[in-house]
């Protein structure tokens, strides 16, 4: 016997329906319900829809529904980011996810996200510095220690994302996490956090322990501990703690 196909609930009604709706701006009325439908059964909710790769949604809607679509979706993120102007201080964690969020809405692939902050903890600049494939993303240093100086920040917090899903970082997180720490300590700049963002979650290193202060160590002691640094990311590794590199 056959399975009764399920019902969509009424708030998946309207997101259809919404996008039907943005499609009629370009096409026929007709046409639009047919590229929305092939669209839903496609990727399966709004989300999906908007960070699929521009070149599958031209195939399914033509080019100019995949433009349109994507300028929407950067519309979007530019305006939840305008939203984040006003924060004067970010005091904590939850400030600073707060801000990082709208730079990875819709984003698939991962990407570093930085917060510089003055002696009053207020935000001087927030943006996307790097951008990287699917599995990883390359942190350069030197730019953000560059992007430090030209500021004038007396502290920094750092963000990617995991496409995966899992919040752990990996043992390559946390060996870069140290290096830039440690490259920062030598300008007199502070490592506040570094955080991993995915759908549903987010890490904290300096919650878990994993980031240190400055204060705590002088720079030789910081320089001697990176040593163990690896040793410690395998014992993570070991039991479980491992994400993307």
């Amino acid at each position: 016997m056959a399975s009764k196909k399920k019902k969509p609930s009424p708030d998946e009604v309207r997101r259809r329906q919404l996008l039907r709706a943005a499609l009629e701006y370009l096409m026929p009325p007709e046409q639009a319900e047919k590229a929305a439908q092939s669209m839903w059964r496609t990727w399966g909710s709004l989300g999906n829809i908007a960070s699929a790769p521009e070149g599958e949604l031209a195939a399914a809607a033509g080019e100019n529904a995949a433009r349109y679509l994507r300028l929407t979706l950067e519309l979007a993120r530019a305006r939840l980011e305008e939203q984040t102007d006003d924060v004067k201080r970010v005091a904590d964690k939850q400030t600073a996810v707060e801000l990082f969020l709208p730079m990875y809405l819709g984003r698939r692939t991962e990407a570093v996200g930085v917060l510089l902050l003055d002696s009053g903890k207020r935000a001087i600049y927030k943006g996307i510095v790097c951008e990287g494939a699917v599995s990883a993303v390359p942190l350069y240093v030197r730019r953000l220690v560059r992007l430090c100086i030209d500021y004038d920040a007396d502290s920094f917090l750092l963000a990617h994302n995991h496409i995966s899903g899992s919040v752990q970082p990996s043992k390559q997180d946390i060996l870069t996490t140290k290096q830039l720490e440690l490259a920062l300590g030598c300008i007199q700049v502070r490592l506040r956090d570094h955080i991993i963002l995915t759908e549903r979650d987010q890490f904290s290193f300096f919650e878990s322990g994993l980031l240190r202060t400055m204060s705590e160590d002088s720079l030789v002691e910081r320089r001697m501990e990176l040593a163990g640094t690896i040793e410690l990311a395998d014992q993570l590794e070991k039991t479980g703690l491992a994400g993307l590199e």
